[in-house]
């Protein structure tokens, strides 16, 4: 019981960190979905580099404002404001450090957060396990359930090491080479 009430602490940790950004521009010309779908109705078309309000995230969406109308865009046809200013600045990697320490880059602090958190939870799952010796490795005992979920849920994208990277860059003022950043 005590490990799913620190699931919980560490997910809504989690949530706090990942809210929604102010502003985003489009890296693309793209559609204003109606819903969270590529099959959905398209309510406008908006061109490359066109500003929108971020409202929601949800999976592979992102709710947006843009020209007075609310809808959906797919999160890769977006750049965030850390990502902007860092591509187009003149000022020096050590500068857009400072801005980006400076709480400038929700996003990638919100990514490196979640990277880092879903790490350490492995690491936490572990050290119990380990803690727990040879009982642990029965089915009969709930670590060994745990310890196979948290090795399951580090395989998911948002866990891979590569953010840490990715965030190096961006917080740098350099363009990250995974897509999505």
């Amino acid at each position: 019981m005590r490990y799913r009430a620190l699931a919980i602490l560490l997910l809504a940790a989690l949530a706090a960190v990942a809210r929604a950004d102010e502003q985003a521009f489009t890296n693309r010309a793209t559609e204003l979905k109606e819903r969270a779908a590529p099959d959905s109705a398209t309510l406008a078309s908006l061109p490359e580099n066109s500003s929108v309000k971020v409202l929601a995230r949800g999976g592979g969406w992102t709710r947006v404002e843009a020209g007075g109308k609310s809808g959906w865009v797919n999160v890769f046809h977006l750049r965030f404001p850390a990502t902007v200013e860092a591509s187009s600045s003149s000022s020096s990697g050590l500068a857009s450090l400072g801005s980006a320490l400076g709480f400038g880059a929700k996003t990638e602090q919100a990514r490196l957060a979640t990277t880092h958190a879903m790490h350490e939870a492995v690491r936490v799952v572990e050290l119990v396990f380990r803690a727990a010796g040879t009982n642990a490795i029965y089915t009969r005992n709930p670590l060994e359930r745990h310890f196979r979920d948290i090795h399951v849920a580090i395989q998911h994208n948002a866990g891979f090491p590569v953010h840490y990277e990715s965030a190096g860059k961006v917080l740098m003022g350099l363009r990250p080479s995974e897509p999505g950043w």
